[in-house]
């Protein structure tokens, strides 16, 4: 009998053992169930999705019309060097070839390729947050003097005025060298102007043109 009931007790203690975990497992389970945010039904998060891209289409197309982006009609009275090459123009400017060469071909001053520049920098990296892409390369917007990448270069002629044009001189003068650097800086400041356009293009669907 005094077997039989020390089996017994055993027994009693180890259900008791077990329920309390089991008590203790439950209350685990609820506070995590109570953790985790109810999932939001499709149909909702489908809405929510519309609703999204619709406002990021409007800021885009406000951002558009507050930079006035539209194509450059050909004028039998434009100035063949002011447009050569250009297909779109911002603020009334046109935008010619992405090129140092190309810009300062078709544009012909400093200040303006300097605005043009600035201008497009500005608009894709509005253009961008807007449509949530991150771009490769900051811009650092300052009008006419803006800057691009963690470098911070000119996306403008550094040099001295009226020598963006000219010839190179000897890249083993001092006036040779300055005038290579500046254009190499500028080189690569627009080859990333570049890249995060057509970064934003590709992230859109859009031809990389």
């Amino acid at each position: 009998l005094e077997q039989s009931r020390q089996e017994l007790d055993a027994q009693k203690r180890a259900l008791e053992d077990r329920r309390a975990k089991l008590e203790r497992s439950a209350a685990a389970r609820a506070r995590s169930s109570a953790s985790v945010p109810r999932s939001v039904p499709q149909a909702q998060a489908l809405e929510a999705c519309r609703s999204l891209a619709s406002l990021r289409r409007r800021l885009i197309r406000k951002l558009l019309r507050t930079y006035r982006v539209a194509p450059l009609s050909p004028s039998p009275t434009a100035s063949s060097a002011a447009a050569a090459g250009a297909a779109w123009q911002l603020l009334g400017r046109p935008v010619p070839p992405l090129t140092a060469g190309g810009l300062f071909h078709c544009l012909g001053k400093e200040a303006e390729v300097a605005t043009v520049l600035g201008y497009i920098a500005h608009l894709t990296a509005m253009a961008a947050r807007y449509a949530g892409v991150r771009l490769p390369f900051a811009v650092h917007f300052a009008a006419s003097t803006s800057a691009i990448a963690r470098a911070r270069l000119p996306l403008y002629w550094p040099g001295p005025p009226g020598r963006a044009r000219d010839p190179p001189a000897d890249p083993s003068t001092p006036q040779g060298a300055a005038h290579e650097e500046a254009a190499h800086k500028l080189q690569r400041a627009i080859a990333m102007v570049v890249a995060n356009v057509n970064c934003l293009a590709g992230a859109r669907g859009l031809a990389q043109d």
